[in-house]
């Protein structure tokens, strides 16, 4: 099997493993939910990596996804650099700009997908990787 065809197989089980994943999250109720993202979170903030890194980018997520407010959270309590990801339209390029407090999060405005994100002529915020600093990414 050509290298080509071995690609196009994988792109194959990964669409299907996203329908199967889209499926079953789907069916679970909202509460648990809810009780798995903070299983999840808690998880996260006892891991080494997470407790000793001081920049680290996280998605916002949405309805059918792992829910990510407890971690945004989390970050600001502890004092660490927290970056989330702004789409730019009509394009697959995306950066991790600085959220600096969950006040700022609010002034966000909302994207098509409803998550909210520094506007797309925003260029007033630190990106993740302009600083040549590591950042973990989480999620």
């Amino acid at each position: 099997m050509s290298l080509i065809e071995r690609m196009a197989v994988l792109r194959a089980y990964k669409q299907a493993l996203r329908k199967e994943l889209k499926c079953r999250l789907t069916a679970l109720s909202a509460a648990e939910k809810q009780r798995q993202s903070r299983l999840l979170s808690y998880k996260l903030f006892k891991h080494p990596k997470y407790i000793s890194s001081q920049r680290i980018a996280v998605f916002l997520s949405m309805d059918d996804e792992v829910c990510t407010e407890e971690i945004i959270k989390d970050l600001f309590k502890r004092g660490k650099s927290c970056f989330i990801p702004r789409y730019r339209t009509c394009s697959s390029h995306m950066d991790m700009l600085k959220l600096n407090s969950l006040q700022d999060l609010e002034t966000l405005a909302l994207t098509s997908w409803n998550i909210r994100q520094p506007a797309e002529d925003c260029n007033s915020r630190e990106e993740a990787l302009s600083s040549g600093k590591n950042v973990h990414m989480c999620g």
